[in-house]
């Protein structure tokens, strides 16, 4: 998945300067694919003593890690950019403090509606 990401963000919108680096434009839609609650899950094992399963999830969440990294090097290499290119580029800052402000609202009910958040929580 990150091959094509990489591939369809360099491909697409990275040729034109305005949007920003490929590496902005990829991390968003990367983010996804961390595996955050892994992590979480592997560190508070181990704290608790459960070795095994601690290491495990541990080991699979650097995979993962590892895998989302090689496919974006893939990507880079199949559209024959230069990993110097990634990062050359920086976006500049165009968008009003209301559209961040309505961002981060659209953000925080999406983030309640796709982890089932409880209405009291919130």
């Amino acid at each position: 998945m990150s091959t094509t990401i990489s591939v369809i963000t360099i491909e697409l919108f990275a040729r034109d300067p305005a949007h920003g680096g490929p590496v902005l434009l990829m991390l968003p839609a990367l983010f996804f694919f961390v595996p955050g609650d892994y992590l979480s899950a592997a560190t508070a094992e181990l704290a608790a003593g459960l070795i095994t399963t601690g290491a495990i999830r541990l080991v699979h969440s650097v995979f993962l890690l590892l895998q989302l990294y090689v496919g974006v090097l893939l990507g880079v290499f199949v559209t024959g950019t230069s990993t110097r290119a990634l990062f050359d580029i920086a976006a500049t800052s165009d968008l009003p403090p209301w559209a961040l402000f309505l961002g981060w609202i659209v953000f925080t009910a999406g983030t309640v509606l796709a982890f089932g958040i409880p209405r009291r929580y919130f």
